[in-house]
Formats: structure tokens, sequence, C-alpha cells
């Protein structure tokens, strides 16, 4: 079996998975690619591995301070938290902790108890969380606004914001998408179904070898299998619900 490198090969793949060459699969043209757009969206709501994190960086304009709110990646599917603006509570340079922790112990620094600081920063960071927090965000990918509830009076036109996202990933950029095994036997099972629908109305059909060809089965195992796969989506391929927003 050739491994698909583009949309027409794994088209192509997916019909001969259903027997085309030995058998008519009663579906159009425009039929198998709506479905496999389709399956590539839900991939995209779903799959971690048609996902990816990204630190998105943005520069203030005195329109988004008025606005309150910063315009995200066409791509953004989910915004997780903000880079800290200002850190109140552990300070900023030579005032940060850490740095008078590690300005204090640098004649040790090759003897320091490396556990004593990771246990002393974790609890600063505790503090932090607790006594100033961190910025609410609220965030839809329709509206594709990224909404900060803060002071924005704080902020000044030309500061960076820096954000930490999930975005899709494009096929026609990342190729190997197209050899993932859940999506090849989804896409399969969904034109299968499209073909059992344009078959079933016609009852059993004897075909010229005499098989008995008969449309209402094969649109019954596709729901079936379309079940099963929808449910592995969500099992083994699908981030924790709680690590996105949006």
């Amino acid at each position: 079996m050739a491994v698909p490198t583009d949309r027409p090969s794994f088209k192509q793949l997916i019909l001969e998975n259903l027997g085309n060459g030995i058998l008519r699969i009663e579906v159009t043209d425009d039929q198998v690619e709506n479905w496999i757009d389709f399956a590539l969206q839900k991939a995209m709501d779903y799959h971690f591995d048609f996902s990816q994190e990204q630190y998105y960086k943005y520069q203030l304009t005195q329109t988004d301070i008025d606005n309150g709110w910063i315009p995200m990646p066409e791509n953004a599917v989910g915004a997780v938290e903000l880079f800290d603006l200002v850190s109140t509570l552990m300070g900023v340079g030579m005032w940060n902790v850490q740095y008078q922790f590690v300005l204090a112990n640098m004649p040790n620094w090759g003897m320091l108890d490396l556990t004593n600081y990771w246990m002393t920063m974790s609890h600063l960071q505790l503090l932090q969380q607790v006594l100033v927090g961190k910025q609410p965000l609220r965030y839809n990918r329709f509206q594709n606004q990224l909404y900060i509830d803060m002071d924005w009076s704080q902020i000044s036109v030309g500061d960076y914001l820096v954000v930490k996202i999930y975005v899709t990933m494009d096929p026609e950029t990342y190729p190997k998408m197209w050899t993932d095994q859940w999506l090849q036997t989804y896409v399969t099972a969904l034109v299968k179904k499209q073909w059992g629908t344009n078959t079933k109305k016609y009852g059993n059909m004897t075909l010229p070898n005499g098989q008995v060809f008969n449309g209402q089965q094969i649109y019954d195992e596709a729901v079936a299998d379309l079940e099963k796969l929808d449910e592995k989506l969500i099992n083994s391929y699908s981030l924790p619900p709680t690590m996105l927003i949006g």
C-alpha cells in the first residue's frame, strides 16, 4: 500500500480501501472531498497530533488597549495562559527574589542543595498565584479575539504580550499528517457510509459475478465503525478538556 503524501494520493487510498478497482464505489468526487474536509476539521478539534502548543508574541497598539482584547492567529483553537506582565511579589531586576537568592549563594553554588532552592521558588510561585493571581482569559475561536481581564492602564503601546496557545496544523505544510491511521480509517468509514446512503434505496443488487450487494448493510457497518472511531478519538487522542480555553 502506497503511503499518501498529499490530498490526491490520500483520496486514492481511501477509495482503494473500499475496493475501488474491483467494485464501483457509488460516491461522487465532491462527496469524498467533503468528507475529507469534515474529518480533518474533527481531527483538528480533538486529535492532539493535529494541533501544537505555541507561544504567541503580540505587540500592543492603542486600539488593542482601548478594546481590551488582542487578535489571535487564524489557526488558533485555544488559549492557555498569559505570561506574567508584572511580578509584583517577586520583584523585577536586581530586586527579584530569585536574583538575590542566586547572588547570595553564588560562592557556594557548586555545593548548594538544589532541593531547598526548588522548594523555595515553588513556594514563592504559589504565593504569587494566591496573592497576585493570573490574568483571566476569555477566548472563542469564532470571534478570534482574546479578551484579557486586567487593568490595561498598567501596560503601554509597544509592550509585548506572550500567550501560550494551541494552533492547528496544515496537512499541505506537514504532509505526514496524511499518514495518520485514525484519519485514514475515519475517512474510509465516512465515505463507506455515504456509499451506503447512496445505494441502500435500491435494496439488494446482484452483481455480474453473482454476489449480492446490500447498501443498507454497508451503511450499518460504516455507522458502527464511526461510533468506535469517535470513541477512540476522545479516549485515546484528545487532550484533557481543561487544557484549552475557548
